[in-house]
């Protein structure tokens, strides 16, 4: 049943973390019962598969080998020679008890429910000893067998609680991660709002080294998504479960919170120096920081653990290979990304150490005995730690100024260290660009960290990618903050046929220039053109010919306010009068809403409507007005 509510929790993090398309007819509900069903049938089926096959293969003592079954629910047999086992011993107590007998090679578990006659074990148990003994050199690794059997005892005995350390720890990482989904919304667990988990107490590198510590403890308690902290959980359930029996309750949860900030602030320090990505969340730290501890525990006691309570040679060549990968990771960042490969080195490198410390000078593990006075002074000290971090995470997340002072000091810090990619430097300078009381300085960084960013973007992908055009949207918003309008409305005008708010952005630049002159032209150096409306018609005339091709931009105003955007798109030679039908409420040759773009064959209205959500908000009740040329008296009555 375990392994079943591992398989579903697995099941159900994948299906929780699956970003679906807004327009999918997907029942999440739905998902989740197929794949527990999938699991029951993976988890029972070979269950059944053995009761139709009659059961499994009986056990059977030779001179010199045992044969067992392969696993559990498995119809196959294996043979292991006596001079191969190294422990035989009962872990677990009740119905999940189960017989464990552990070689050189791998560990055999078998339910002890399935051994139906009541001294069926204890006949199993005095056949091997039997055999094991009469081999030469037998009755020594018989006595060995049965000091580790005692020592399993021993240990299960001293501590009570079993694993309840390993289980609060998971109980508080998904509680922690339950607040997170519910003050930071949705936009946390899609991970669209990266800015989100920064104000949360993300381990921002270039905050910490301003001396924002407290994120070296909040970040711990942060995760992308259900998949993320139910992933870690699973690890932390894998290995808190054979280390905890072993040390104890407080020695586990004193690792777990010294490995956690351990490596928090390697990541720190590691982001700072390659600064290739702008946070880092979660607790896997901490995980490998068990997995530290469990192998102290194993280089210090390796011989005399019994078996339950040692890691299999698999799962440690895992973690060996895991870390590989992060050192490689750590010399070529950009191998492989979304991976907290420092704070992994980081946590795993605190765990080891800390565990040889809590148990020193104890050559048997039958002697590590209750934590000292050393140990409960360390476990406060961590404890109050912890404490004092979540409290400072808690009021800098609730003051709007340091959160927006966060932002300044993250755009004049990637300054510093140019070495964030396009995407991180727009997220942070578009920050800045939403804050309205951004001081002149931060503006500038900011605008100076776009514009960096669309020469990266462009220079190594193209202009027309989605993150150049959105860092080039940034530097023009930032542009018209620090009053350049003109240079912001140059920026824009590229992007409106590829992104949704360039036309919002490009009506407010215009507002601002026109503040100053009425009308705007990009291309052609002759005369503006002028606007007047007539009966359901735009007139266009212009006195010279164009000479190049020219965009004339005007908004349309309704109630003194914006609501929509005219862009003209002049080819050369045109001069005279041009009459464009406009939809009006008043009259004209159409009362349907009108295309987005118009082609009479010698210029173009590109019409984009300005209201937050996106409708087209019944053009042919509005009555256009162009300021300032078109006056009240020359729309048609």
């Amino acid at each position: 049943m375990l392994r079943l509510a591992r398989l579903t929790l697995v099941i159900a993090a994948t299906l929780l973390s699956v970003r679906l398309k807004p327009d999918a007819q997907t029942n999440l509900p739905v998902l989740l019962c197929i794949g527990f069903l999938l699991a029951a049938l993976l988890m029972f089926g070979g269950q059944a598969r053995l009761r139709f096959r009659g059961g499994q293969p009986a056990t059977q003592l030779g001179p010199e080998n045992i044969t067992l079954p392969r696993s559990a629910l498995s119809l196959r047999s294996t043979i292991v020679p006596y001079v191969d086992v190294r422990s035989v011993t009962v872990s677990g107590r009740g119905p999940t008890a189960q017989l464990i007998i552990e070689t050189s090679r791998r560990s055999w578990r078998f339910p002890v429910v399935n051994f139906i006659a009541s001294d069926a074990l204890w006949r199993l148990q005095e056949g091997l000893r039997q055999h094991a003994t009469a081999l030469p050199g037998g009755a020594a690794r018989w006595d060995a067998i049965v000091a580790r059997h005692q020592l399993a005892e021993r240990i299960g005995a001293a501590r009570p609680w079993g694993t309840w350390g390993t289980w609060g720890i998971i109980l508080v990482a998904l509680l922690c991660f339950a607040v997170q989904a519910l003050l930071l919304n949705q936009a946390v667990l899609t991970a669209s709002d990266g800015f989100a988990i920064v104000d949360a107490g993300a381990n921002a590198a270039l905050l910490v080294h301003g001396g924002q510590w407290f994120r070296l403890v909040a970040a711990n308690l942060l995760h992308l998504n259900a998949r993320h902290v139910l992933g870690n959980l699973l690890f932390v359930l894998a290995f808190g479960s054979y280390l905890e029996p072993l040390i104890g309750l407080r020695r586990l949860v004193l690792v777990m919170l010294w490995s956690c900030l351990a490596s928090q602030l390697v990541s720190a320090a590691v982001g700072l120096q390659q600064a290739g990505y702008l946070f880092a969340i979660g607790n896997s730290g901490g995980v490998y920081g068990l997995a530290g501890g469990l192998a102290a525990v194993t280089l210090r006691f390796g011989v005399e653990l019994p078996g339950g309570y040692r890691l299999p040679s698999r799962a440690w060549l895992l973690i060996g290979l895991s870390l590989l990968a992060g050192l490689s990771g750590l010399a070529f960042p950009s191998a492989v990304t979304r991976v907290d490969h420092a704070a992994h080195a980081g946590g795993f490198a605190a765990g080891l150490p800390a565990c040889l410390l809590l148990l020193p000078r104890r050559r048997r593990l039958r002697d590590t005995g209750s934590p000292g006075l050393a140990t409960n002074v360390a476990l406060a000290s961590v404890s109050c730690i912890w404490v004092a971090g979540i409290a400072a995470a808690a009021l800098h997340a609730a003051s709007p100024q340091a959160l927006a002072a966060d932002r300044y000091e993250l755009a004049a810090g990637m300054l510093a260290r140019d070495r964030f990619p396009s995407a991180v430097k727009n997220m942070v300078a578009w920050a800045v660009a939403a804050e309205p009381a951004a001081p002149t300085t931060a503006l500038r960084n900011a605008q100076e960290l776009a514009r960096r960013g669309v020469m990266e973007e462009s220079n190594a992908r193209g202009p027309g990618t989605p993150t150049a055009i959105a860092v080039r949207d940034t530097e023009a918003v930032l542009s018209h903050r620090l009053g350049q309008d003109d240079k912001a409305i140059r920026l824009e005008l590229p992007l409106l046929s590829a992104d949704a708010d360039a036309a919002t952005h490009l009506a407010d630049f215009l507002e601002a220039s026109w503040r100053r002159r009425p009308l705007t032209t990009h291309g052609d150096t002759g005369p503006p053109p002028l606007l007047a409306i007539g009966d359901g018609v735009l007139i266009l005339s212009r006195t010279t010919p164009v000479a190049v091709q020219t965009d004339v931009l005007a908004l349309v105003h309704r109630n003194n306010a914006v609501a929509g955007l005219l862009r003209f798109q002049l080819v050369p030679g045109f001069v005279g009068k041009q009459l464009l039908p406009l939809p009006s409420s008043r009259g004209g040759p159409s009362l349907s809403p009108p295309p987005a773009i118009w082609t009479d064959g010698q210029s173009t209205i590109d019409i984009t409507l300005l209201d937050a959500d996106g409708c087209r908000c019944r053009w042919p009740t509005l009555v256009p007005a162009f300021y300032p040329y078109a006056k009240a008296a020359a729309v048609a009555p």
